[in-house]
Order: C-alpha cells, then sequence, then structure tokens
C-alpha cells in the first residue's frame, strides 16, 4: 500500500493448488512498528482445489508519513507447507 490513510481493508482469495487434500491454515501476522492490524480469520481450513477470501485490516497508529515499512503474514499447515504474504506500507496524510 503506497498511500496508506487511516485504515484500509484489503481482501486476498488463496487457492488449494491440491487436488486430494484439504489443508488447515494458522495465520501469523507480523506487522511493523506504528501500525496495528488483523485478519477476519485467523485459522481456515480450505478443500482440495478450493478458493478460500479472506480479509486483513491495518491501521496506521504512530508511524512515520511518508516512510516505506515492512512486515509479512504467513499461513502455515500441519503438514510444513507455508505461504508468505510480504506487506508493504507506506503511511500519507488524508
Amino acid at each position: 500500500m503506497g498511500a496508506l490513510v487511516g485504515t484500509r481493508v484489503i481482501a486476498r482469495t488463496v487457492t488449494n493448488t491440491s487436488a486430494v487434500q484439504a489443508s488447515t491454515y494458522k495465520a501469523r501476522l507480523v506487522l511493523p512498528p506504528g501500525f496495528s492490524g488483523s485478519l477476519s480469520t485467523r485459522k481456515f481450513t480450505i478443500a482440495p482445489s478450493a478458493v478460500r477470501t479472506f480479509s486483513l485490516t491495518i491501521t496506521r497508529t504512530t508511524a512515520a508519513l511518508g516512510q516505506w515499512a515492512f512486515g509479512s503474514l504467513t499461513w502455515t499447515d500441519l503438514r510444513g507447507h507455508s505461504v508468505r504474504i510480504p506487506i508493504a506500507l507506506r503511511p500519507t496524510a488524508g
């Protein structure tokens, strides 16, 4: 997000590429200092070849305006699969 003003909700869709096994994923959200955030779900099960949508809400709290900051969201299942989504934020004045 190159122009984060206040709070923003971002929706993302993930796909289970396995045609035979469901997976249960747990989230690990790491936001940079100066931001708070939440996920619509922190755990989900996804059927084979299915898609799942989740949303991430991010709010600037004390982060410096105009400065890029970086974090990540990682989904990990019980079989050791891991999906990392980088997060890049640059807050701006409203």
